[in-house]
């Protein structure tokens, strides 16, 4: 015999719920025992759940309390304890701490200069030395709102296809969040390294979007920034994504939408409500969603003009050549860019729709045919080089940023010298356009 005691957890497209209590302990039967017998009611009770159609709860189910629930021992507890602290707190908030982050964190190779931040590899000074990285963003106390955006949103976010936010500290007028690192590249730029990439990945990555985009969107959340740059492979290995920079993300009570917001970010990516700063919501979210398909199907920017005054007229005026994408494109995938490429935010597909599409369906026949569109990747390498160029010519990145995180490496182990080097080299990559 053997004893068991069980904590159950879930894990869904609505995010991570805390772990139950421990149950009681379990054993089971002697070898050659016979196998375990069902009753009616039981039985009913099993084919009513297999049956339930409701949506689960969005928030994660409350803890249950000490006095209603067996518990165990005071080992028990402590080792439950133990596991969360393992888990990175699954079930806690991040909370905004104002101490000097140099206390706890090591800062290694610079990862990126964005336009306004900077990204930097940490680990913890003690405890397990878990490869994090840092966004530095600058405080404005004059903008306190825009400057602690990112962190607002991500504070309390679990999802899978979602960076994950660990620890947050501001000093020194700088905020400093703490994210899981990632080690694959922009979806853009990794589908172009490759000799050929088709349909049924590109599809698989929309479909990871959509899924974080749901996730948001049913918290009142919008992301008003789904670009290439901002979609980001976990892994080298693994064909899985995660949504990153919520700097221009908006909590909004209405599916449209009440607040206008400026005419900030790349042109070519924005949603026409706001080119012409009328009420942005959930669709614009969708049409961020339509023009990565595009370009992951074409390996051309849908809207770009010769200067922003000409993509801000593309946009408002939905001018994009479908036959732009490549020829043996699905009928569903020039389908799904068609419903969700509206001018008007009611006629593009809501979230829900978008991930009921055909084009996304995982049967047999459907995946065979979008596995056999296979496309090749010089477009595709052009764009992103071109991307990459005209983001990094954008950067107005403070010299007080600079001189205060962007310098030194402090790595010393020769993993570590080797994410430095690939940094560098990135840098340069980068800085050469």
């Amino acid at each position: 015999m053997t004893s068991y005691r069980f904590r159950v957890g879930a894990v869904n497209k609505f995010g991570i719920s805390p772990y139950s209590w421990g149950s009681v302990e379990i054993r089971t039967k002697k070898t050659g025992t016979g196998g375990v017998d069902i009753d009616a009611e039981t039985r009913k009770i099993l084919l009513r759940s297999r049956q339930a159609t409701s949506r689960p709860s969005p928030e994660p189910s409350p803890q249950a309390s000490p006095d209603t629930t067996p518990l165990g021992s005071m080992e028990d507890l402590t080792a439950i304890a133990d596991n969360k602290k393992d888990l990175g707190g699954l079930d806690r908030e991040v909370h905004l701490q104002e101490l000097d982050p140099e206390t706890y964190l090591t800062f290694g190779s610079e990862v990126w200069r964005g336009r306004f931040t900077l990204v930097r590899n940490v680990k913890p000074k003690e405890g397990k030395k878990i490869k994090r990285v840092a966004k530095i963003i600058p405080y404005n106390y004059t903008k306190k709102e825009e400057s602690l955006r990112e962190f607002n949103m991500l504070k309390a976010v679990r999802q899978e296809h979602i960076v994950r936010l660990y620890e947050a500290y501001m000093h020194d007028n700088f905020v400093v969040l703490v994210l899981e690192k990632m080690y694959g590249e922009n979806v853009a730029r990794s589908l172009s390294l490759k000799n050929k990439y088709n349909e049924q990945q590109v599809s698989n990555i929309i479909k990871q979007v959509l899924d974080a985009l749901q996730f948001l969107h049913h918290r009142g959340i919008v992301h008003l920034n789904v670009q290439p740059d901002n979609v980001v492979f976990q892994s080298r290995r693994r064909f899985d994504v995660k949504l990153i920079d919520f700097g221009r993300a908006r909590h909004v009570t209405t599916y449209e939408g009440t607040e206008r917001v400026e005419r900030e970010g790349t042109a070519e990516f924005m949603a026409p409500e706001k080119v012409n700063r009328e009420a942005v919501g959930v669709p614009a979210d969708i049409w961020g969603v339509g023009t990565l398909a595009f370009i992951l199907l074409s390996g051309m920017s849908p809207f770009r003009g010769l200067d922003d005054a000409e993509t801000y007229a593309n946009i408002t005026h939905v001018r994009y050549d479908a036959h732009a994408l490549y020829h043996n494109c699905t009928k569903y995938s020039l389908k799904f860019i068609y419903q969700v490429l509206k001018r008007r935010p009611k006629a593009r597909l809501t979230t829900e729709e978008c991930l009921e599409h055909k084009w996304l369906m995982l049967n047999a026949p459907l995946i065979k045919s979008r596995k056999a569109a296979q496309f090749p990747t010089d477009k595709l390498r052009m764009f992103e080089e071109d991307y990459i160029a005209r983001r990094q010519a954008g950067t107005q990145i403070s010299e007080s940023l600079i001189k205060r995180f962007g310098e030194g490496f402090t790595y010393s182990s020769d993993e570590d010298e080797e994410d430095a080097a690939a940094a560098v080299r990135a840098l340069k990559r980068h800085s050469r356009y």
